[in-house]
């Protein structure tokens, strides 16, 4: 059974009742209308015409009808709307014709399997992959036909193998190891970024990320694509590694798995002389571009989506100073959680997140142990979240001052 519903200007049939998976007749996610309307508003900021838009897993069309019914008439010049299941693509010519899009000039819809329907295509300016599960599969054949400044919008909802519930899965898939803690699903987006960073690599490709987040159990990130050997290069000297210390919850960043004087098989170690947890490769740049946030928060009209993008362009804006000569500021990596913090370090009161920001901006200058500019910035990965260069022992020092 179907009804019929409203997402955005979109009116969709959809299915009744049935829980989400891959058996569902024709597969529509409710959960996902956040995606969505994130991808819609994106490049709606981007300002762009007459734009080639591959949907390679369609399904019921709501994406690809959200766009054509919401973005500028001029902004879209052609657009496959493509799926494997022939029932899906049948059921969204139905919700075309709802929208009164039967006859749209602009829309090719086909029947294929994805790979089969880039490889055998011209290549396109926005190409969107978003699977149910990993988008591994698709990368190689959208980097082959992503053009050169155009851009690629990845999901994934195999949150287990990117956060580290399925370690050694992340490890098959992803080439890198995940890390279970408070920021997991932060280091899962970078895992997720570098992998893509690699596919476009192959082919003398920089994905730069654009826009990238967690919501909703899925990962979810923009790049656009620079050409050149030369870019691609600077993009993987920002691989790195995370390296997390259960005993004091200290994180830090290096180019290596191991400290340095340490064979293979040594674990790095903390300052509290602790063995750290090494997670990575990772991507340790930024995780978007805050100017395309403040252009997204420009024009839109959803408070709850205002609230969200205003939190990640704090974060995108949070970056340390590079220790190496010619690269981009680093992002910073990873969160201390105010709850996991103050109870693995048996303090007795919990100090308002707002109130740590507002000491940290107060301190202002250089820490004991910093020599760059003491930094903070929210994340979205969590509302109790405080992202800061501190090293965990000057950010102790700061909370227990504050009642």
């Amino acid at each position: 059974m179907f009804k019929t519903i409203t997402e955005g200007s979109a009116k969709l049939n959809v299915p009744v009742n049935e829980t989400i998976s891959r058996k569902l007749e024709v597969f529509y996610n409710p959960v996902m209308k956040f995606n969505r309307d994130t991808t819609v508003l994106f490049l709606e900021s981007l300002s762009q015409k007459d734009l080639l838009i591959a949907d390679i897993m369609a399904a019921s069309g709501v994406r690809s009808i959200r766009l054509l019914k919401e973005l500028k008439s001029s902004t879209v010049k052609t657009i496959i709307i493509n799926d494997l299941d022939a029932k899906a693509v049948e059921h969204a010519r139905k919700n075309l014709e709802l929208n009164n899009l039967e006859k749209d000039k602009r829309i090719i819809i086909e029947n294929r399997d994805a790979n089969k329907l880039l490889h055998d295509s011209r290549k396109f300016d926005y190409i969107d992959i978003d699977p149910f599960g990993s988008p591994n599969p698709f990368l190689d054949s959208s980097m082959q036909r992503i053009k050169r400044g155009g851009i690629l919008g990845v999901t994934a909802t195999d949150t287990g193998a990117l956060a580290g519930a399925f370690k050694e899965a992340g490890i098959r898939k992803y080439w890198a190891v995940p890390l279970r803690n408070d920021y997991m699903h932060e280091t899962g987006l970078r895992i997720l970024i570098r992998k893509v960073q690699l596919s476009a690599s192959q082919y003398d490709l920089a994905a730069i990320p654009l826009l990238s987040y967690y919501k909703d159990h899925y990962l979810r990130a923009f790049f656009i694509m620079k050409n050149g050997s030369g870019a691609a290069d600077d993009i993987l000297k920002q691989h790195n590694y995370i390296h997390f210390c259960r005993k004091c919850l200290q994180t830090s960043v290096s180019k290596k798995a191991t400290s340095k004087k340490e064979s293979k098989e040594s674990a790095k170690k903390c300052t509290c002389k602790n063995e750290m947890e090494t997670a990575g490769p990772v991507w340790t740049g930024s995780l978007g571009d805050k100017n395309i946030v403040k252009k997204m928060i420009s024009i839109c009209k959803d408070d709850k989506l205002i609230k969200f993008l205003s939190i990640l362009e704090q974060e995108y804006s949070a970056k340390a100073e590079s220790k190496t000569s010619g690269r981009s500021p680093d992002s910073i990596v990873g969160f201390y959680d105010m709850h996991s913090i103050t109870k693995h370090h048996k303090l007795k009161d919990i100090p308002k997140t707002s109130a740590v920001f507002e000491a940290i901006r107060k301190l202002g200058g250089k820490s004991d142990s910093k020599k760059d500019k003491n930094i903070v910035s929210p994340s979205h990965i969590s509302g109790t979240a405080v992202k800061t260069n501190l090293n965990v022992k000057d950010f102790l020092k700061i909370i227990k001052k504050l009642k």
